[in-house]
């Protein structure tokens, strides 16, 4: 931002996300620097009186997307501008975005070859080696800019992975214990409207047992139940406005979104970073992790995962995806080296440093999900015995007309699990029959009765098993 005030002509900054230009707008029209917006479907009047701004010298600096620098009514206003500086804000997503979803990221070279006198600089949080060399190539054309690196490692965020049978039960516990507000990632719009659903489904009835009203008191902190949002970029444009509006000023909101939010937003007060689904890169975790904390004080990064997330490497067809989601997927499998050390080597820092917080430093790294044990011994005890939805039944302990007639309810493991919901146990053995630590019987009089694999694999053993396959 200095230099946009210290040079004649307009900064020229390229950013991601409208969210992203709206904030940064905000803040900078706030500090009395005014700047401008020019994005798709900018009417003709609004682009005049933007030129008339810049002609008498008030507006400084102009935001836009790649996908507007490639409309030719927006070229030509740019031709008759002098652009002194142009900026490429986030620019790994120039190749994270470009490679994939976003081509329009590939042909901004294109553009700045038109600009040949503009300085070019791109910024972004998180690049490994080969994003630089990526950023180097579609935006330089293979000439050799200036290249300053600074630590990324972010001290005040704890990073830790929960392996999970029930991802379900996973956020439920994690919404108990960890700070709001939260920032719930996950891959999909629609399951991002489904968690908050969940989420203010478990809320609710957290309210009911008790007796409590539209406010309860969670971890200390008092929220109301309805003080969650879903967030994403199949909403409209004054939908999610009023979204980002809300949690700016949350202080104990949860917000479950998809990558469409968050990527440079200043909220500082994020206590809790939760990805419920593994992101598609280290680059990707990296960035959305770095939403918490931005306050300096100490804020939690956790990733979930489950069989559901190796599987997806399955559905990649591109071979650099496939190795980028690969490398995070490892991260997520591995328990007994410094998550921070993996993340910053990744990214090419061979400086020495200490960990300031991670599960696997202070020896809590999960080594198993929750209640696999318990289910796996259960299933064991009584093999060839239970369907998944007797096994359901006689876990959560519903008496029902089948358990009381066959004496289930007389079972020692009647009600293990009766805490959680009969949604959460069908996840988790249906999880568990995935990952092929349980089966079902397919034939003979034991035909749909769950039993569990002769030769017994760690669960983890198992994901790897799986990840190897996908690649």
């Amino acid at each position: 931002m200095l230099p946009s005030l210290l040079k004649e002509g307009i900064t020229l900054v390229v950013s991601p996300l409208l969210a992203l230009i709206r904030d940064q707008v905000l803040r900078l029209n706030n500090a009395g620097i005014k700047s401008g917006i020019i994005k798709g479907g900018i009417k003709k009047r609004a682009l005049i009186e933007l030129n008339s701004s810049i002609k008498r010298g008030e507006t400084r600096i102009i935001f836009t997307t790649p996908e507007a620098l490639e409309n030719e009514e927006n070229i030509s206003f740019f031709s008759g501008i002098n652009i002194a500086s142009i900026v490429i804000d986030e620019a790994h997503c120039v190749s994270e975005w470009g490679e994939s979803f976003r081509p329009s990221y590939l042909r901004l070279g294109r553009f700045i070859d038109r600009f040949n006198s503009a300085s070019v600089t791109a910024f972004t949080a998180t690049a490994s080696e080969r994003v630089i060399n990526k950023i180097k190539q579609y935006l330089y054309f293979g000439r050799n800019p200036h290249n300053v690196v600074e630590n990324p490692d972010r001290p005040n965020i704890r990073y830790s992975v929960i392996p999970c049978i029930s991802k379900s039960i996973a956020v439920q516990k994690l919404i108990q214990g960890e700070g709001r507000p939260m920032l719930i990632f996950t891959r999909s719009r629609k399951r991002a409207e489904e968690l908050a659903g969940k989420i203010f489904a478990y809320l609710e009835a957290f309210s009911r047992s008790n007796d409590r009203g539209s406010v309860i008191s969670l971890n200390g902190n008092f929220m109301a139940i309805d003080d969650v949002k879903f967030y994403h970029a199949g909403l409209t444009g004054q939908e999610r406005e009023s979204i980002e509006n809300w949690f700016l000023n949350s202080e104990n909101g949860i917000l479950c979104a998809t990558s469409a939010y968050g990527l440079g937003v200043n909220k500082k007060n994020v206590r809790t970073v939760v990805h419920y689904d593994v992101p598609r890169s280290v680059e990707s975790y990296l960035q959305e992790s770095g939403r918490g904390g931005r306050d300096g004080r100490k804020a939690s990064a956790v990733m979930l995962y489950s069989v559901d997330d190796v599987i997806f490497l399955n559905g990649i067809v591109s071979k650099i995806e496939k190795e980028r989601y690969s490398a995070i997927m490892e991260y997520a499998l591995t328990d007994d080296i410094c998550r921070r050390e993996q993340l910053l080597r990744y990214v090419g820092w061979k400086d020495r440093f200490s960990c300031s917080g991670c599960d696997v430093c202070s020896g809590e790294a999960a080594r198993s999900p929750d209640g696999f044990y318990e289910i796996e011994r259960f299933i064991k005890r009584h093999k060839k015995l239970f369907s998944v939805r007797g096994a359901v039944q006689v876990l959560k302990g519903k008496s029902s007309y089948d358990t009381v007639r066959g004496y289930l309810d007389r079972f020692r493991d009647f009600g293990l699990f009766k805490e959680w919901s009969e949604n959460n146990l069908e996840e988790a053995l249906n999880s568990m029959l995935q990952s092929r630590c349980l089966r079902v019987v397919d034939r003979g009089m034991f035909k749909h009765k769950l039993t569990s694999e002769k030769k017994w694999i760690s669960w983890k053993e198992n994901l790897r098993m799986f990840l190897r396959s996908g690649l």
